[in-house]
């Protein structure tokens, strides 16, 4: 019988990316193990949603590209929606 994965929250709180975009994040733990970040971008101007979608996934390309970034001997991937 397969479980179901749950995840419990951690840390919250802001970073400031590139071209000084403001991004609030959430770090959850899955039941299974496995460590997520969410990302989430708040603006209310359609323009610099869109200014900052195609400067992440610019940067999420080139992460993809590269095989990931290696942080402590563990490989990650940054994909923002």
């Amino acid at each position: 019988m397969k479980r179901d994965v749950t995840f419990k929250p951690g840390s919250m709180g802001e970073i400031e990316i590139d071209h000084g975009v403001p991004l609030g994040f959430t770090d959850y733990t899955a039941s299974d193990g496995v460590w997520l970040r969410v990302l989430f971008l708040t603006v209310t101007d359609q323009s610099q949603a869109t200014l900052a979608f195609h400067q992440r996934l610019a940067h999420a390309i080139k992460v993809i590209e590269k095989g990931g970034i290696y942080t402590n001997g563990e490989r990650s991937f940054s994909i923002s929606r």
